[in-house]
């Protein structure tokens, strides 16, 4: 029971639920390198309350690229075609940005 002089604290989080309002996040990242026909690199992206573009930040650990307006959300891949032309290992990166600025926290995986 609380009377009238009984205070209680109360702490808002914006966008920390991942709900509207919160930056990206790649939750699952997995590359496959199939031999000579390149890396596939398996992402899987959620942004509750945007339906993007999204631009994307990928360093292969040799190369950077950086795709514009990709509007996939859920699991799909990326494809480097090239094969990496010095042994293992690799590590990839990756981040993505939501058309209001928000970017995801910084996804890796290592490729032998």
């Amino acid at each position: 029971m609380t009377g009238p002089g009984d205070q209680r604290a109360v702490l808002w989080t914006l966008g920390a639920d991942g709900g509207e309002g919160a930056a990206p996040a790649v939750d699952r990242v997995h590359a496959v390198v199939p031999g000579l026909s390149g890396v596939w690199l398996r992402v899987r992206l959620t942004d509750p309350g945007d339906s993007g573009p999204w631009d994307w930040h990928i360093h292969w650990g040799d190369r950077a690229d950086t795709p514009q307006d990709v509007t996939y959300t859920g699991e799909f891949a990326f494809l480097r075609r090239e094969p990496y032309t010095t042994y293992g290992p690799h590590t990839i990166t990756v981040r993505a940005t939501d058309p209001g600025g928000l970017t995801s926290a910084t996804a890796a995986v290592i490729v032998q």
